[in-house]
């Protein structure tokens, strides 16, 4: 979307860079999995209860309105969702 953004990087306890490889989780929607949910405590309480492996996640934030109002432009109208398809990942449509 040639675009830029903020993200954030969480790393689980004892990380190491040199060290094994980890799993990858990517968020968008960054403040609100920073202020609205809990993820780094989730994701720490998940690992060390053995539910999910060490990973690293990268929350990336959403651009400005601006940004977001020419990169996403309704086609039409999905009559499963009132979200614009062109949000919905690989459901776009074209007239």
């Amino acid at each position: 979307m040639k675009n830029e953004r903020n993200l954030s990087v969480y790393t689980p306890p004892d990380y190491r860079a040199s060290g094994q490889p980890y799993a990858l989780l990517v968020l968008f929607d960054e403040s609100a999995y920073l202020n609205n949910v809990p993820t780094p405590v989730i994701l720490d309480n998940l690992i060390a209860a053995g539910k999910i492996p060490p990973m690293v996640a990268v929350l990336i934030a959403n651009p400005s309105q601006d940004t977001r109002s020419k990169g996403c432009r309704p086609t039409r109208r999905s009559p499963i969702s009132s979200r614009p398809n062109c949000c919905r990942g690989s459901t776009r449509t074209t007239p």
